[in-house]
This record gives C-alpha cells, structure tokens and sequence, in this order.
C-alpha cells in the first residue's frame, strides 16, 4: 500500500508539470469492478485507477474510501508523512477484511510501475542471513529486549501509557521449518487502575479453594539426616557409629532421623486471554469469560497469598505481529492488594490472539525465579488468531513450539480452554495431559488449585 499511494503521489506531482503524461498513463489502467475479485491484486489496481481517473467509479467502499483519502490531501502532496499515514489507513482497513496478500503472485498493476521492491532489499536480505534451522526447540527463543529499536517502533505506542517496553521475539514457520528471528513485537506495559468494583464475587469462592489445596499448601516431609536427636533411628548413620565404635574410635552420637515440612519452593504465572472474544457470555450464568477469567484469578491470588508460592497474573492480546500486548496485572514480588485487584478488574477483552509470543514473553518472566518448580497456567476461549494470519494452523504450530521449548527452561505448562472443540488445537500446542477443556463457566478457581494440588 505505501508503494501504491507513493507513485500515486509522485505521478500526480509529475502530471502537474506535464499534463500529456496523464493520457500516456491512463492506457495502461485497465482494472475495474466489474470484473475484479475481492483480492489485493485486484483491488490495488482499482484503486490505482481511481485514483488517476477521476472519471472512473467503482461499486467498492474500500477503494472509495482511498479516493477520498487521498483527495484529502491534495494540496498537500509533498507531505509524505500524511500519504503514510492514509496507506496504513488502508493496509490496516484490508486486514480487518481478512484480504489476503500472496507475496509469491502479486504483481504490480498497471504494468508500467515498478514493483518497488529494491525498497525492502536491504531488509529482506538482512532477515534471512539471521534466519536460524531450529527443528528441535531450544531456548532461541529468549527475549530480546530492543532498546534502541524500540523508540524506532513505538513513536506511536498502541496505547498511552508511562510504563512500557518493548521486546522482540522469534515465531515458528512450521510449513518451511524456520524460527523467523525477532518476528514479533511484544510491548509489555502496566495498565492504570480503574474504580474496585464487583469484588464480592472474588471472594466467594475462597474458601473452598484453600480447602482443595493441600494443608499449608506443603511438600511431603523432607528427611534430615544424622541428627543429636529425633523420632526416629538414621540406619545409615547407626551402621557407621557401629563400624567406628569396632574400630575404638568413639562415634559422635548423631544416628538420629527427623522429618521437617518445608513450604514448596514454586512459581506460578496466570497468563489470562484478553482478547475480544472474552466478551462472549457462556454457561447458565451468562457470564463472559473474561469475567470468570478474573475471579478465578483472584480466587487463586487470595489463596496463595499466604503461603510461601509465588504468584503472578498477567494478561495478553494482539493486533497483528508488531502489536502484541502483554499487561502485567501482578508480579512476583508484589502483593495482590488493592491496586492489583484493581488492574484485575479493569480489564477489558479487546483485539485477537497470537499465543505464541504471549508465552515466549511470559516464559522469560521465570528467568529470576529460583523456586524448584515453575508453572506456566494459560486461561483461553479459543485457538490463536490474528488479523494478519489466515492460515489458522500457522499460529498453532507456533504456540506448539513455544510450548515444546518450555520444558528446556524448567516450565510446566498447562492450559485451561473454554470451547467445546478446544480439544482439536489445545492437545496439539499443550499435548496430553496439560489441558483441560471446559464446557461451561464451572468453577475455574477449583479446577486450577487441583491442578495446583497435583503438584505438590
């Protein structure tokens, strides 16, 4: 689209100084509605045309709307930033149409105009020599934090906000199996606290979920060895005092066993989907599932809080690869207070679902984490998706890989999907046994502390 409203720009600019070039020009514009198919191909073309025709008239709004875009500006054709603009306006208005773009076959039409793709030779060319083989998952998939690149990127961050930062990550390209480097974009930000409200119902279910978690929420015993004193004889400890006594060495008397319980030494991540999807009400009580999303999240917080596992609640949504949105509602170190109840409860399901960046930035979240046990707990409605992907299987490989390259980083992963067919695409990215699928609202809290228990 930037090409397409660029040569409109220049051919206009040029036209004004030699008005014989619009006639040369115009032989070669042949595209119309009347036979033209609801790709870009042919509705770049008509756009092209309409906008070196003013006596052309097409029957589609996208390609009236470029129109009147670019008539907007006129007179003023010599800011290039203001034709930028209007070519997002439409790139960003094809995506919503889910207009797909096949790189391989597009050609630029009319036939006279460059292709432009010298533009993106040094890009393109730098993006394959850093292409790395990676058919078995490994820990590439660590962020990349961009802090020169990302004032480049966020000159106009996808929401106003004083704390954010971006990161790069890699996606997985199942089809040519390529680990495309710094592919996507995470910005990674803390919302703003909105009004607490609606916290009666966070607190419903409290009770019995600390009752579903085990006492004191604890590992089994741990066994200390060649003690002065305890319950019980350490046979391995009586059997050397024996062999020293043999030997007339006098033995120091510590043959003793005793059992300590220590609190488990664990991390937990709730990734939350908050994409729009959430909104949708399920089961009898016609909640949204954003709604159960934050009650069982704060169930879960309210009930670990005492105890000696760390807890985070972060959320996640995207708008296509250079915009994923990743909201930090609670950190490890923080405490689920009032603040953080309040991000809770100010979360709103907006965008799409591209879950394999999401869970690669989660993951790095771990990186400071010295607890024995890591658990990585994703909350979702549906499979991933974004509105630059049209091949659905693409994003579910990627969120397989991202999920296959956990365990190298010492992370349990499971999934918790609110769709009847979940079973079809959460078995493929999370594998047996690390998913479950719920049918209806259900009490989501309870589920999470039994899986929470089973890991003790």
């Amino acid at each position: 689209m930037a090409s397409l409203i660029e040569d409109a720009r220049v051919e206009r600019l040029l036209m004004r100084d030699y008005p014989g070039l619009h006639s040369l020009w115009g032989a070669f514009h042949t595209a119309s509605g009347e036979r033209g198919m609801l790709t870009f191909a042919s509705l770049a073309a008509r756009l092209a045309r309409a906008l070196h025709d003013v006596s052309y008239e097409d029957p589609n709004e996208w390609v009236c709307k470029g129109r009147r875009l670019f008539d907007a500006i006129a007179a003023h054709h010599e800011d290039i930033a203001a034709c930028h603009e209007v070519a997002d306006i439409l790139a960003v208005d094809l995506a919503q149409m889910r207009v797909r773009f096949d790189v391989s076959s597009y050609r630029a039409e009319p036939r006279y105009r460059d292709d432009n793709t010298y533009l993106w030779t040094t890009e393109s060319e730098a993006v394959h020599a850093r292409m790395e083989w990676a058919p078995d998952a490994t820990d590439q998939t660590t962020a990349r934090p961009n802090a020169v690149d990302s004032m480049r990127l966020l000159d106009h961050p996808p929401i106003e906000t004083e704390a954010w930062r971006a990161y790069r990550y890699p996606e997985w390209h199942s089809r040519v199996g390529l680990l495309l480097p710094d592919w996507t974009c995470v910005y990674d930000r803390a919302p703003a606290a909105e009004p607490l409200s609606g916290s009666e119902r966070v607190n419903a279910g409290l009770l019995a979920v600390r009752q579903a978690l085990p006492s004191g929420w604890q590992r089994p015993p741990r066994r200390l060895r060649r003690r002065s004193e305890g319950a019980e004889l350490d046979l391995d400890a009586v059997i050397d005092d024996g062999i020293a006594r043999r030997m007339g060495v006098a033995g120091d008397g510590r043959i003793f066993e005793q059992k300590r319980r220590t609190p488990p030494s664990m991390s937990v991540l709730f990734l939350l989907d908050l994409s729009t999807s959430t909104n949708d009400r399920i089961g009898v009580t016609q909640q949204t599932v954003l709604d159960i999303e934050k009650e069982a999240a704060a169930t879960i917080a309210s009930a670990l809080e005492p105890t000696a596992t760390r807890v985070a609640l972060h959320g996640f949504s995207s708008n296509g690869r250079h915009d994923v949105r990743y909201t930090r509602v609670k950190d490890f170190d923080e405490p689920f207070g009032k603040a953080q109840r309040e991000r809770l409860l100010a979360q709103k399901g907006a965008l799409s679902t591209r879950m394999g960046a999401a869970l690669r930035h989660a993951a790095a979240q771990f990186d400071e984490e010295q607890s024995e046990a890591k658990l990585l707990v994703l909350v979702t409605d549906g499979e991933p998706s974004d509105v630059d992907v049209h091949d659905s299987m693409h994003l579910i490989e990627d969120a397989r890989h991202a999920v296959s390259a956990l365990s190298s980083r010492g992370i349990l992963p499971f999934c918790f999907a609110f769709d009847r067919d979940g079973h079809r695409y959460v078995r493929t990215i999370f594998g047996p046994g690390h998913y479950l699928v719920l049918n209806g609202a259900g009490n989501l809290a309870q589920q999470v502390s039994k899986v929470l228990a089973s890991l003790r």
